[in-house]
């Protein structure tokens, strides 16, 4: 899809991730390893919902923006971590036994395919509206975890921010729209 949208060359810009990476930096990824660190830290002990999403996003954030840390996460981090993501989607599925990977897979393909493609139709209206890049606002839409999509923007080259900060407004949107809905729909049903 992102080759549809974009001039996006997913071969090329997964080698030239690999070939013009990012010069190594003690001192700035150093500093990027303990912020990361700092954060896993305030984000297990936060009460804030998606807090060990949005506590590292909010660090890194404001590191980048005052200019204090300006690297960014190296190549070969990046692909551990997919490896991991990866493989710990994976191992949700290891108790599956063939029969329910069919009764479920085919739902699963055609609801996440129907969503794909209203993330399809979306980001092309919404980069018609705004001049907004498609490739970013596709992966902003799709159906997905932040980290998993964040990942691929990077990946891309795709702005991953972008990517991120959709994903993450959508969560809190959820996390805060949802209770005062559920609330919302009480009252009503009470007025009934």
């Amino acid at each position: 899809m992102i080759g549809w949208v974009s001039e996006v060359d997913l071969n090329a810009a997964t080698l030239l991730a690999f070939s013009e990476a990012e010069a190594f930096d003690p001192l700035q990824h150093g500093v990027l390893a303990v912020m990361a660190i700092l954060a896993w830290i305030l984000g297990q002990r936060s009460q804030m919902p998606s807090a060990l999403l949005l506590i590292p996003l909010l660090l890194s954030a404001g590191f980048h923006l005052t200019g204090l840390i300006y690297v960014h996460v190296p190549v070969s981090v990046s692909v551990i971590a997919q490896i991991i993501i990866g493989t710990s989607i994976g191992v949700r599925f290891s108790q599956y036994q063939p029969r329910q990977i069919l009764r479920d897979g085919w739902l699963a393909i055609l609801v996440g395919a129907s969503l794909a493609f209203g993330a399809l139709i979306s980001a092309l209206l919404v980069a018609r509206l705004t001049g907004a890049p498609p490739a970013a606002l596709l992966l902003a839409y799709l159906p997905g975890g932040a980290p998993e999509l964040g990942m691929v923007a990077l990946t891309l080259g795709i702005d991953p921010a972008m990517v991120a900060t959709h994903h993450v407004l959508r969560i809190f949107m959820i996390v805060v729209a949802l209770p005062s809905l559920i609330r919302l729909s009480a009252v009503f049903q009470e007025c009934d």
